[in-house]
């Protein structure tokens, strides 16, 4: 009987000390971890393209696709959407400015989503990103997907690879010199100021 009882007490000692790791070693690296991945999610050079490969889709209609491909890339930002079928266009409303945000990093971000909207989804044509600052400023930015396959010389879905994801997309976008020539060849940049 005594050694029995030894056994129940050896054996909840052990439970308890588990149960200490677990709580105090284990869960907290694993959130950790977690943490660290959403943060790179919000760099385009990081980020993980198997996030958005189920939103490819043939057609840019689908608001609930385009817009769950906008959650997972890049740019945390409040935003609207509106989808122009007749032009198959999608204009992206971004409740925050440029100048809160930074332009480097927007540019960055603009490029890389660009790349990945009309990679996965066939028929969309034209994107329209609208970054509205509070004081009533807006900076427009308008691309085409002829211009982005123009820059990066390949059918864009055929980069939709991890290996060539990397190498084409991601590796370019770390060159200061590739963003500033992306941004001057492919988009088109308005900026309006609110009127005093």
């Amino acid at each position: 009987m005594r050694y029995k009882n030894m056994l129940i007490v050896g054996l909840l000692v052990i439970g308890f000390g588990l149960f200490a790791v677990v709580q105090g070693v284990i869960i907290p690296q694993n959130e950790q971890r977690h943490q660290q991945y959403l943060a790179a999610q919000q760099d385009p050079v990081t980020h993980d393209l198997s996030r958005i490969l189920p939103f490819k889709n043939r057609y840019m209609g689908d608001a609930s696709n385009v817009a769950n491909l906008f959650q997972h890339l890049p740019l945390d930002v409040e935003r609207t959407y509106q989808l122009h079928p007749e032009t198959w266009s999608v204009e992206v409303n971004y409740k925050e400015g440029v100048s809160r945000i930074g332009e480097e990093r927007i540019h960055k971000i603009l490029i890389y989503n660009a790349v990945a909207a009309f990679s996965l989804i066939e028929n969309l044509q034209e994107l329209h990103f609208n970054f509205a600052d509070p004081s009533g400023d807006l900076t427009r930015y308008q691309v085409t997907r002829s211009a982005i396959e123009s820059i990066f010389g390949q059918d864009l879905s055929e980069l939709l690879t991890k290996e060539k994801w990397q190498k084409e997309v991601q590796d370019k976008l770390k060159s200061k010199a590739f963003v500033h020539r992306c941004m001057q060849s492919a988009f088109v940049t308005q900026q309006t100021k609110k009127k005093a």
